[in-house]
């Protein structure tokens, strides 16, 4: 990439991706650099680097959705205690179920339990 090449991607990096922030744009760099993306970086090329941009943008808006879900997961958790309280305890199957769905990060699973067995705060 001639530095002609390299100012009309930094351009088009400035209005597509206005929303990433210095930061980001290093980290990208630096996954780029490391092969994270390909192994193309010797042969950089405008049409390349963004498309890189672009899956590295789609991994972040992943890695939040997955974050947010395990929030969310916790929380409703944290409602199925509260509803519990103290002395209740939940039978094993049921235990064992919310957990499984826990892992997976699926907090609408969840809620289905706590309708199916009641377990609404009091």
């Amino acid at each position: 990439m001639n530095t002609t090449d390299a100012i009309e991607a930094a351009a088009i990096i400035k209005t597509q991706f206005h929303f990433l922030s210095m930061d980001a744009i290093a980290h990208f760099l630096r996954l780029v650099k490391t092969g994270h993306y390909g192994e193309d970086f010797g042969r950089m090329d405008g049409p390349t680097l963004l498309k890189w941009l672009h899956q590295y943008v789609m991994d972040l808006n992943r890695a939040r959705v997955k974050k947010e879900r395990q929030l969310e997961a916790q929380k409703l958790e944290a409602d199925i205690k509260k509803a519990l309280g103290p002395k209740d305890l939940l039978p094993v199957e049921t235990q064992k179920e919310i957990d499984r769905r826990k892992a997976f990060a699926k907090p609408e699973a969840i809620t289905e339990i706590m309708n199916r067995y009641n377990l609404h705060s009091k």
